[in-house]
């Protein structure tokens, strides 16, 4: 929806930095996909392992960076996302072994939710390239594609991630209970 967004919201001037904005976002994607990292080897107190990470993710970046802008601002954003993609991989794996749970089974604890994301991904992506080709408004699309993303989304990522499926059925079940005593005290 970045292109929709950057016309609509910010304008026509800032139009050409959008495939910067849409780099920046697949980065921060990556990013909190193991944004609990660091807090879980803080946790397990490897603050040493945490910093000398930092660090070299630092360096990464910066190696990144300097090598991306011969590309410009987008060169700059796609090496950004390499390096994070490189950067979050290791600690990803480092998490992993620090819990002594093994790598493939620490990957296929959120491999639904990325299975869903890609899916919702491509959703959006065919689904806005057949707003554009009907000729519907940049305001349609920036209000149905994340719609049809949703919709893509919460269903397959319920089927495909066992965990969040029994959360979100706890919390429904949780807030029914709620509502339903809410009732019962109304009536008195």
């Amino acid at each position: 929806v970045a292109p929709d967004f950057v016309r609509l919201v910010l304008g026509e001037r800032w139009e050409p930095p959008t495939p910067v904005l849409q780099l920046m976002a697949l980065a921060m994607a990556i990013h909190s996909m193991i944004a609990f990292g660091t807090t879980v080897l803080i946790a397990r107190d490897r603050t040493g392992a945490v910093l000398r990470f930092n660090v070299v993710e630092v360096v990464v970046i910066m190696g990144a960076l300097a090598i991306g802008l011969q590309w410009g601002m987008t060169g700059v954003a796609a090496a950004y996302v390499a390096a994070i993609a490189v950067t979050r991989s290791t600690l990803a794996w480092y998490t992993a072994r620090s819990l002594e749970v093994p790598t493939a089974a620490f990957v296929r604890s959120f491999a639904g939710v990325v299975q869903a994301a890609v899916a919702m991904a491509l959703v959006a992506w065919a689904f806005r390239a057949m707003l554009l080709e009907a000729g519907a408004p940049a305001a349609l699309r920036l209000a149905l594609v994340p719609l049809a993303g949703a919709a893509t989304y919460l269903p397959l990522c319920l089927w495909r991630s066992p965990e969040l499926r029994s959360l979100a059925l706890g919390a429904c079940s949780g807030w029914l209970a709620r509502r339903q005593g809410r009732v019962a005290l109304d009536r008195l």
